[in-house]
């Protein structure tokens, strides 16, 4: 079968060649109802199919798949998408890999600076902490002028609520922070086990090995 298309592809093009002297002449062959049909041109009907390009000498010069649907195209393109985030993510990873073993020429290099950070964090957290219960205490001490004001039958004034007011926003703020800072501590010790397997790969050497811990 394929001899037998061959064979109709040259006899189209020597035909087509004949046609118009020594004109170059293409002929586009395509897929219609199961079998392959040639011709000078493809009909409308066509437009979306795969197709092969021949000169006049019966040589292949150019191919194209079938156009795809949008929702064929549309997943073409989430595939694509994800191939290059997870080349991106590979190639962040391996980044990462020889920076830390250019910056640490031992695992207990490694060890020291995560317990470093560890160390600021904690301290960060202490005085967040101290700095939260200075704040309740201010807050507090707006609000028994407030009290001792309207117990005294005097309306609490504009500058008191506004105190109030302000103060509380403080409060809130200093808490959100120190919760971050929690957050943000409890997280060094994952970063930190993750950054001695990457270590581990670049350096190659065993994983499996006893992870020097961190002093909590």
């Amino acid at each position: 079968m394929k001899f037998q298309n061959a064979i109709a592809i040259s006899v189209l093009c020597l035909s087509a060649t004949a046609a118009v002297g020594a004109q170059e002449r293409k002929v586009t062959c395509w897929q219609e109802g199961g079998r392959q049909v040639c011709g000078d041109a493809m009909p409308a009907s066509a437009a979306n199919s795969a197709r092969k390009v021949y000169n006049a000498q019966g040589v292949m010069t150019d191919s194209q798949g079938r156009v795809l649907s949008p929702a064929e195209r549309a997943a073409a393109d989430a595939a694509n998408a994800a191939r290059t985030r997870s080349d991106e993510e590979k190639a962040r990873e391996a980044r990462e890999q020889m920076a830390l073993a250019e910056s640490y020429p031992s695992e207990q290099d490694l060890n020291r600076a995560y317990q470093l950070r560890l160390d600021i964090s904690k301290g960060s957290v202490m005085a967040a902490t101290a700095s939260l219960s200075t704040q309740r205490k201010a807050l507090i001490a707006v609000l028994q002028q407030a009290a001792e004001a309207e117990m005294s039958g005097k309306p609490v004034s504009k500058a008191q609520a506004d105190a109030v007011t302000s103060q509380r926003n403080v409060l809130i703020s200093t808490m959100n922070s120190l919760n971050q800072m929690r957050a943000e501590k409890d997280k060094i010790d994952t970063d930190y086990q993750a950054a001695v397997v990457r270590y581990r790969k670049a350096k190659l050497v065993p994983l499996d090995g006893p992870v020097i811990p961190l002093s909590k």
